[in-house]
């Protein structure tokens, strides 16, 4: 079987081009798209010359989460905003988190690194859980009410010592800063393969650039 990887030009690469030494395609490895039978966890480097496909990664669907004000709620009232940031992670942070076939990556804090095997299953987890903590709080007074703002992700990542790292999760966590309180903040890939399958509406928010991102030696 001869199956492709699409880069972003109009040539197709096939598993000959990486494989054979002495016929490397002119492309750089951050053009590559994941497809066919090449796995996400595949890189392309190149040295004099020559592909060397190696383990490096793998591709992933990253959500970041944090609580809005987080330091101001604790501040006149710990004890009762731990209690319910605990309650809300009883239901229906996790179980909504464990229905889609997520997993929590790291906590610290505020903060949870979510990683899912799917797009949509990310973005469906995301919506479920805001609505379902506005409906847990609607009788909370505002100033007191535990407040969720999230960034979603499709990026490379790898894995050391048991932490998520990588552009992928960096992407992720600059979008939960952008994002309002109780609001998702989603990349353009996120947005393309979910703007037809989710029942939500989306507002474009325009191009933005994140310093120090995709930068490698």
């Amino acid at each position: 079987m001869d199956t492709a990887c699409q880069g972003w030009g109009k040539k197709r690469y096939h598993k000959r081009d990486f494989l054979n030494p002495g016929h490397t395609p002119a492309i750089e490895k951050r053009w590559l798209q994941p497809n066919g039978w090449l796995p996400a966890s595949w890189a392309i480097t190149w040295k004099n010359g020559v592909s060397d496909l190696r383990v490096s990664g793998r591709l992933a669907v990253i959500v970041s989460a944090d609580v809005a004000g987080y330091s101001r709620l604790v501040a006149a009232d710990e004890e009762a905003t731990l209690t319910r940031l605990r309650a809300h992670r009883t239901e229906p942070i996790d179980p909504k988190i464990s229905e889609r076939g997520g997993h929590i990556a790291s906590t610290a804090g505020d903060r949870l690194l979510i990683e899912f095997p799917s797009v949509l299953a990310a973005v469906l987890c995301a919506v479920e859980k805001q609505r379902g903590i506005d409906e847990r709080d609607v009788e909370v007074p505002a100033e007191q009410r535990i407040t969720f703002r999230l960034g979603i992700n499709l990026g490379d990542v790898t894995e050391q010592d048991g932490d998520l790292l990588g552009d992928g999760v960096n992407v992720a966590t600059r979008l939960q800063e952008l994002a309002n309180p109780g609001r998702i903040c989603i990349s353009d890939h996120v947005y393309i393969d979910v703007r037809a399958k989710v029942d939500a509406g989306f507002e474009n928010l325009g191009a933005t650039k994140f310093p120090g991102i995709g930068k490698h030696p």
